[in-house]
């Protein structure tokens, strides 16, 4: 799949900050964020996760109030999934479509310019337009294969995109978000990633470990 070279730029961003991010010990998991590439600032965080034969969804806004009303996806062309067998289950969700970027009732990832990422392989529609029935700030959703088993390997290195609308403390903004799954999946056999200390933890480690030879010499004397 043809992926701009903004949205590969923005996911080395994504890719070390998702290493830092805790995945369920009991399941495999995807963690990462995606921003808008046009619109109100925002931030969605997207987590896959693989349960039994079917992959988990979940999305959330992080940042600011905002309604979520369609999620896209990529599949790896490798894994030639009949994407006839595929379905979606779970609260606020509508029909899996293939091949759009545009779900209908200003649903859609158009527009942004050089950024827009373009088509992705399947959209779903979240909840309804508007605030006044419905406010999805988070959501889940389960997709699942008539006769083949999913995994994540399927979704790593993926376009994800969001359309969000009804953003800001105003209610009043839009925003279109998209990005790139990382490229390995992290699984609960992985030993925990270690960040980096912060210089303010350097240096009170340092001092501690003034402060330990100091009191061992003291013994020693």
């Amino acid at each position: 799949m043809n992926i701009k070279s903004s949205l590969m730029a923005a996911a080395t961003v994504t890719i070390a900050a998702s290493t830092l991010t805790a995945i369920s010990a009991e399941a495999a998991g995807l963690d990462f964020d995606i921003e808008q590439f046009t619109g109100n600032s925002a931030t969605v965080n997207i987590i896959l996760e693989e349960v039994g034969n079917d992959v988990k969804f979940n999305f959330e806004v992080t940042d600011t109030p905002a309604d979520i009303t369609g999620v896209f996806f990529d599949i790896n062309n490798t894994f030639n999934l009949n994407s006839n067998d595929l379905s979606v289950s779970g609260n606020y969700v509508g029909d899996l479509k293939t091949n759009t970027s545009n779900l209908g009732g200003g649903v859609n990832l158009t527009g942004g310019g050089s950024n827009n990422p373009g088509r992705f392989d399947f959209g779903v529609k979240i909840g309804t337009n508007g605030i006044g029935r419905d406010d999805i700030k988070a959501t889940s959703f389960t997709l699942s294969h008539a006769t083949e088993a999913l995994n994540l390997d399927m979704f790593k290195d993926q376009k994800f995109g969001v359309r969000l609308q009804s953003v800001g403390s105003n209610r009043e903004g839009s925003s279109k978000l998209a990005g790139i799954s990382p490229i390995k999946v992290i699984r609960p056999s992985d030993s925990k990633p270690v960040g980096v200390p912060e210089p303010s933890t350097l240096l009170g480690l340092g001092l501690f470990a003034v402060g330990i030879t100091g009191t061992r010499r003291i013994v020693k004397t």
